[in-house]
C-alpha cells in the first residue's frame, strides 16, 4: 500500500514537471510574426504583410502573392491604422508630423536578387557585441581585516527582431583572512520581439555556485511573455531618437535543480518580473529588474531577485564609467541557520569595449 502511494506521488510530480517543461519549450520555440495591413502614401494598401525587419530609413516586409519587399520609411502612411511618425518615435518630446509627405513612387522596392545583393555587399553594417567589463573592490587594515572584491563581465548583441545578453559574476568577501562571501554565476537571456506589436517572448538560464548558501550549485531555467507597457523616446544632444523610458512586464515559469542542497528535486516555478531602463541624462543611465520565483510544488514558497544599478559615464575617459549597484535575494527555503535575504552593495569601474 505504501508502495502504491509513493508510486503515484512520484507520477504525479513526473506530470507536473512534463507540463511546465512542455510549457516554456513550446514559448521558447513560439516566436511572434504577426501579419500586418500597411497603407502606403500613394494609396496602395498591402494586406496581411509580416514586417521581417526595419532600418532608420526602410522596412523589409513578406507579402502574401508579392514575396520580399523593401519600402522606404517615406512611403509608407500607416501600419495597422498607426501613423508612420507614432510607430517609428513615440515619444513625450517629438510630437508627430501632421503633414504627410507628398505622394511619390517608391524608389527603394527591390527583387529579391537586388536585396540579396545588398545583404552581401560590405558596405552592409555588421551587428558587433557590446561588452563591459567591470571590478571594484577595498581592503582595509585595522582591529579587523576585511577585504571585498566584485568582478562581472557582460556582453549584448541587438538586432531589431532579437536581444541576446550573456554575463558572468563573481564576489568574494574575507573577514581576518576567512571567507564570508564566496559566489560564481554565469547567465543567459535572450528576447524575440516585434517593432510593431508590443509582445515579445524570452528565454534565460544560469547556474550559480554559492559556499556559504543553503545550496552548493543551482541551475535555473525559463521562459515566458513580454510587455511592453510603456516605450519612450527623445531627441540626443547629436539630433537623433534615443531610447528614454522603457518598461516591460514579464510572466512565464521554468524549472530549478539544486545540488547540495535539503531538498534536490527537480522544482517547477513560476515567473512574474518587471525590467526598468531609465536615461537620466547623455551620462547617466539607470537599469532595475526584479523576479519573483513561487515554488509550484511547495506551496508559500518562493524567491526574489532584484537589482538597480546606475551608470555615470566619466568625461574624460571614453568608454569608462563609474557604476553604483544594489543586489537583493530572497529565499523563503533558506535553513534556518541562514539569512533569508542576501543584500549587497557596489561601486565598480566599468570598462565598455
Amino acid at each position: 500500500m505504501q508502495q502504491t502511494f509513493e508510486r503515484s506521488t512520484r507520477m504525479k510530480e513526473l506530470r507536473t514537471v512534463r507540463f511546465w517543461l512542455g510549457l516554456v519549450i513550446a514559448i521558447l520555440i513560439a516566436r511572434p510574426a504577426l501579419a500586418s495591413d500597411m497603407v502606403l502614401v500613394s494609396g496602395e494598401k498591402l494586406i496581411g504583410v509580416v514586417i521581417l525587419d526595419r532600418g532608420i530609413d526602410s522596412f523589409v516586409v513578406q507579402h502574401p502573392i508579392l514575396g520580399r519587399l523593401t519600402i522606404a520609411t517615406s512611403d509608407i502612411r500607416t501600419i495597422d491604422d498607426k501613423p508612420i511618425e507614432a510607430i517609428l518615435i513615440p515619444t513625450r518630446m517629438i510630437p508627430a508630423n501632421p503633414a504627410l509627405p507628398a505622394p511619390t513612387p517608391s524608389k527603394d522596392t527591390t527583387t529579391d536578387q537586388e536585396d540579396s545583393n545588398r545583404a552581401s555587399s560590405p558596405d552592409t553594417p555588421r551587428v558587433h557585441w557590446a561588452s563591459q567589463l567591470e571590478f571594484g573592490g577595498n581592503i582595509t587594515d585595522g582591529p579587523t581585516d576585511t577585504g571585498n572584491l566584485v568582478i562581472r563581465f557582460r556582453t549584448t548583441k541587438t538586432t531589431p527582431g532579437n536581444v541576446t545578453r550573456a554575463d558572468m559574476n563573481y564576489r568574494l568577501s574575507t573577514n581576518n583572512g576567512d571567507r564570508t562571501v564566496d559566489r560564481f554565476d554565469v547567465g543567459f537571456f535572450t528576447e524575440w520581439n516585434d517593432e510593431i506589436s508590443k509582445w515579445s517572448t524570452f528565454g534565460q538560464g544560469r547556474y550559480e555556485r554559492a559556499e556559504f548558501d543553503t545550496w552548493d550549485e543551482r541551475l535555473t531555467g525559463s521562459g515566458g511573455l513580454g510587455y511592453r507597457f510603456l516605450e519612450l523616446k527623445e531627441v540626443d544632444e547629436t539630433g537623433n531618437p534615443v531610447e528614454f523610458l522603457k518598461l516591460i512586464g514579464r510572466v512565464g515559469g521554468g524549472l530549478r535543480q539544486e545540488f547540495g542542497s535539503d531538498n534536490e528535486d527537480l522544482a517547477p516555478e513560476g515567473l512574474v518580473g518587471l525590467d526598468m531602463n531609465l536615461r537620466l541624462s547623455e551620462d547617466q543611465h539607470l537599469l532595475g529588474i526584479t523576479r519573483y520565483f513561487p515554488d509550484l510544488n511547495e506551496s508559500g514558497e518562493f524567491r526574489v531577485e532584484s537589482a538597480l544599478d546606475w551608470s555615470i559615464a566619466i568625461d574624460k575617459l571614453k568608454g569608462v564609467s563609474l557604476r553604483l549597484g544594489l543586489q537583493h535575494e530572497y529565499d523563503s527555503q533558506s535553513a534556518s541557520d541562514i539569512s533569508k535575504n542576501d543584500i549587497s552593495a557596489q561601486a565598480t569601474l566599468v570598462i565598455s569595449f
